[in-house]
C-alpha cells in the first residue's frame, strides 16, 4: 500500500507518518508528487502529515489492517 500526494508545480513538500505516540516512523521530501510505501508498517493507527514549504497543511488518520 502507498500513501500518495500531489501538489502544485514546483512546491517543495514533505510527508511524515507518525505513530499514536508522535514518533516519526517514515519521512520523505519531494517536489510536486510524493509516494510513500507503507508495507513496513504493522497493524495500527497512524497519522500522515503533509508539509508544503515547511508549513503543516494537512493531517490525516491512517488505519492499517492486514
Amino acid at each position: 500500500m502507498y500513501v500518495q500526494f500531489e501538489a502544485n508545480e514546483n512546491q517543495y513538500q514533505s510527508i511524515s507518518i507518525c505513530d499514536i505516540n508522535g514518533r516519526v516512523l517514515i519521512s520523505q521530501s519531494c517536489v510536486q508528487n510524493c509516494e510513500i510505501d507503507t508495507h513496513t508498517l504493522t497493524n495500527g493507527i497512524y497519522f500522515v502529515n503533509l508539509f508544503i514549504d515547511e508549513k503543516l497543511v494537512s493531517t490525516k488518520k491512517l488505519v492499517i489492517i492486514k
